[in-house]
């Protein structure tokens, strides 16, 4: 016998797209400039993965990403002190990067991620700005042909799955601009 317990979900926010597009700026910042209260922010997983990533990235690092972030959101988005969880990061980003490395994604990932997208309520899209400059470091890779690969990659896991998203400003006060105008204009109470 399944037991079902109902919980009270938080307002589940992505920021999604490729390295080096000002996703981890934007998260540190939200929950502050636009007063989100009750907010956690969930850092990207792959800081922490033991597994190969970027160009060698493979099944198996991808099965640990997704295991950390749906392990991750699951547990702070029912935590009843959480009234909004903005990740930095999330399931198009894994699987763009892995069908980038390898060239496909398994079905049940595609599968995985079809049943998963629809559960976060606002999708912000960060592209690329050419003329920023990209600072690599131990996990992040200064490649611009690269760089361009994932994002194209994950604009079309955002297109095939039918999820709505809007696309983020390259300016910072833009972008905050832009999310209070979507969630005053969506009836959420920040």
């Amino acid at each position: 016998m399944t037991r079902r317990v109902a919980v009270k979900r938080a307002f589940k926010v992505l920021v999604t797209g490729t390295h080096s597009t000002g996703k981890s700026t934007l998260v540190g910042e939200l929950a502050r400039k636009v007063s989100l209260t009750d907010s956690t922010v969930l850092p990207e997983s792959a800081r922490d993965c033991p597994f190969t990533l970027n160009r060698e990235q493979n099944d198996i690092s991808t099965a640990w990403l997704l295991a950390a972030q749906l392990l991750t959101e699951t547990d702070y988005q029912t935590r009843l002190n959480v009234r909004w969880l903005i990740c930095d990061r999330g399931l198009p980003d894994i699987l763009a990067y892995h069908q980038v490395a390898t060239g496909n994604t398994p079905p049940w990932m595609d599968a995985l991620a079809a049943e998963w997208m629809p559960s976060y309520d606002l999708v912000l899209l960060a592209r690329p700005d050419p003329g920023r400059f990209m600072q690599p470091d131990a996990l992040r890779l200064a490649d611009r042909r690269f760089q361009a690969e994932v994002q194209a990659a994950i604009e079309e896991r955002l297109t095939t799955t039918g999820v709505n998203h809007s696309l983020l400003p390259h300016d910072f006060n833009g972008r905050i601009a832009l999310v209070r105008e979507i969630l005053a204009n969506s009836g959420v109470s920040a």
